[in-house]
């Protein structure tokens, strides 16, 4: 497959094509946690790039959206995932991206409809609320 922006390579899996091995890599992990034997580990269910976030930037009331890589549901929240988080999978991260994920969520909190992100690395996880 190709390489993209940062030097991602395009990956196919079950029949989709992702922007980045990372990106296949993860959507392979949620789909073997729709099956997970404890309901404390399993998802309910997941969908990739839901729909754009938008959220208000600024005082000329621009609205410009942030694209998350995955929508995951679990069967049940725990102290390690709330029932719904937004996944963002980098490998590394640009400031100005970094930025428009905090626009982001900041603007859902003050709006009353906090966002649970949760940043995939290929080492580690991260989670913001």
């Amino acid at each position: 497959m190709a390489r993209r922006k940062y030097g991602n390579v395009q990956t196919e899996y079950n029949g989709r094509v992702y922007t980045s091995k990372l990106e296949a890599d993860t959507a392979q992990r949620l789909d073997l946690l729709l099956c997970a034997a404890d309901d404390a580990e399993r998802v309910a269910e997941w969908t990739a790039e839901p729909a754009r976030c938008r959220y208000r930037y600024g005082v000329l009331d621009k609205w410009p959206h942030y694209t998350f890589d995955f929508r995951v549901r679990w069967v049940k929240a725990t102290a390690h995932h709330a029932e719904e988080e937004l996944w963002e999978c980098k490998g590394a991260w640009s400031q100005r991206d970094r930025q428009r994920l905090n626009f982001c969520r900041d603007w859902h909190v003050r709006n009353g409809t906090p966002l649970v992100v949760r940043v995939v690395y290929k080492d580690r996880e991260e989670v913001l609320r």
